[in-house]
């Protein structure tokens, strides 16, 4: 084989190559989850094994092209707060333009401005824990993140009459492992991540 044919195998092997890790990427960020629920597997979810991703990879079906057809959705939340200056505000565009949403509330937040928490959720948006003091999930020990969701959650329940409380559950800063998602699971909280963050 002569230099410029060897070249030109490089070329498209190089190519090819390229192809496939751009591929690969982008079906794993197409499959990562927004909700992992109690009866889902968090392991395979979160951080899946090498066999798991190239299962993952030929038996999921990503579609990149036209998604016209498909319904336009989605969900708005909130992380973090109540704020005195900017929930107010923030509360008032979403009842103008009519835009319910979900506010993940941090349970000490909640407590220092009560009456905040109670107008969320008087103005039909819901309200999920957010942890009581919102620490670095991934940095914690079960028992701490365990300690974080179930005092965030009294806390909150003590203001606000909002069945999300003991549903939704965010992890802080969106630092998380697969044991803080398996923690939220134990305590039956679907684990809101999400999928865009301006």
């Amino acid at each position: 084989m002569n230099r410029r044919a060897a070249a030109l195998a490089a070329i498209a092997f190089l190519v090819l190559a390229a192809y496939a890790i751009v591929r690969a990427i982008r079906h794993e960020q197409g499959v990562q989850p927004a909700i992992v629920t109690p009866a889902m597997d968090a392991q395979q979810e979160i951080s899946p094994s090498i066999a798991g991703r190239l299962k993952r990879f030929f038996r999921e079906r990503v579609t990149y092209g036209d998604r016209s057809g498909r319904p336009k959705l989605i969900a708005l939340t909130f992380d973090d707060g109540p704020y005195p200056l900017y929930t107010p505000l923030l509360l008032d565009e979403l009842r103008t333009l009519g835009v319910p949403a979900t506010f993940f509330l941090i349970g000490r937040d909640a407590q220092q401005w009560p009456e905040l928490a109670q107008r969320i959720s008087q103005f039909g948006n819901e309200i999920g824990d957010h942890t009581y003091t919102h620490p670095n999930l991934d940095a914690e020990s079960d028992g701490a993140v365990r300690g974080e969701i179930v005092d965030g959650a009294r806390a909150l329940a003590a203001i606000v009459r909002a069945p999300a409380v003991y549903r939704f559950f965010r992890p802080p800063h969106g630092r998380y492992t697969v044991a803080t998602i398996r923690v939220a699971q134990g305590l039956g909280y679907d684990t809101i991540l999400w999928n865009d963050d301006p």
